[in-house]
């Protein structure tokens, strides 16, 4: 009776900015990176302690290899993420928000459930890819020019933060335009409810707050 093997999925390592195929992670870093300062640690810790750092490696690993193939896409272009395992029917690639973990959208129910119930969101990788709204003009004329000069408005104009959650809406719709009006309306109306939530948020604050504050959990 013959034993059958199934190919390792391919792995991207961070140190030296590889694709391992055919071979574990964390055997390939022990041959070729156990010099490295980081590795020579962590080979005098605890069993536990060395297969949770092998264990993030390989998470870190996927999530700058599927960051970098976005980066690089080409328009229409498809693309073949890298994720923990290979899927038996077809899905959707989400990341999750709390580990990292790049799983499919048909398991990732039984993921949150062993993960963190709270903050563990699916992700769309694209939505990790950062962007530059400097250079879109039309976000600037057709979202930022036409709030008005409140304190909402001016709010919006001027915070990173709400900036960068409107324009990552604004970018991912800009191509329906048929429906352009409709999400100009949308996007702004999340933008000034962002601002709303700040501001009450800073009123009951008494150190000085920023927007990121308001999404730290003490």
């Amino acid at each position: 009776m013959f034993r059958s093997f199934s190919k390792k999925p391919d792995r991207f390592c961070t140190y030296c900015k590889k694709i391992v195929s055919g071979e574990k992670l964390n055997r390939h870093i022990l041959r070729q990176h156990h010099m490295n300062d980081e590795v020579k640690v962590i080979l005098t810790k605890s069993k536990e302690e060395r297969t949770n750092f092998f264990y993030q490696k390989r998470r870190e690993g996927m999530v700058e290899y599927n960051l970098e193939l976005f980066k690089n896409q080409k328009e229409k272009e498809e693309i073949l993420l890298m994720r923990e395992r290979k899927p038996k029917h077809e899905d959707s690639l989400k990341m999750c928000s709390r580990c990292n973990r790049f799983l499919s959208n048909r398991t990732f129910y039984r993921h949150r459930k062993t993960c963190d119930t709270n903050t563990a969101d699916p992700v769309s990788p694209k939505c990790l890819v950062p962007i530059n709204r400097h250079k879109d003009q039309e976000f600037h004329e057709q979202i930022l020019q036409k709030f008005r000069d409140s304190e909402v408005g001016k709010l919006c104009q001027s915070d990173e933060l709400i900036q960068q959650v409107g324009y990552r809406h604004f970018s991912l719709r800009k191509s329906e335009t048929s429906k352009r009006e409709e999400i100009r309306k949308c996007v702004m109306t999340e933008m000034r409810e962002l601002a709303r939530l700040f501001i009450k948020f800073r009123n009951l604050s008494v150190d000085d707050v920023s927007t990121e504050d308001m999404f730290l959990r003490k």
